[in-house]
């Protein structure tokens, strides 16, 4: 009989400990400060080619290094890669043009049409596209 207490004892201590640490994981949860948020990001997908002309009369790396300069001067960072653009003109003529395409977390909505409106001047661009989403975002460091 007391075997069978002091395993029922045993039972319910670890029941409790169990309950106390999900109790603290539960309560950690709410009062601990975070590393992910709820954010705003946006894409620009920036043509090459000369509105005009439609062909690429910049070099690229020189519209990359415009594209990064004026992106600088409004936000402090972001993600540049590369990508091949194709579309139709009016007319119905397909163009393929090197494509830039500039990844910003966390930014306004002011922030991404100046660096649009600069953008479309400095490259002769009739347009850019603009991709905005919400998103969830952590800074993961490991285990």
């Amino acid at each position: 009989m007391k075997k069978q207490h002091t395993k029922l004892w045993t039972a319910l201590m670890i029941l409790l400990v169990l309950n106390l640490i999900g109790t603290g994981t539960v309560l950690y949860k709410l009062y601990a400060p975070s590393s992910s948020k709820e954010q705003t990001e946006y894409e620009l997908y920036i043509g090459t080619n000369d509105k005009d002309t439609y062909q690429s009369e910049i070099p690229y790396d020189e519209c990359v290094s415009k594209v990064t300069d004026i992106c600088l001067e409004h936000v402090d960072g972001f993600t540049v890669s590369e990508a091949r653009g194709v579309w139709k003109d009016d007319t119905g003529v397909s163009t393929y043009e090197k494509t830039i395409v500039c990844h910003f977390d966390d930014i306004s909505e002011e922030q991404i049409h100046a660096i649009a409106d600069d953008v479309l001047t400095a490259l002769n661009q009739n347009s850019i596209l603009i991709e905005k989403q919400n998103a969830e975002d952590t800074f993961y460091t490991g285990k």
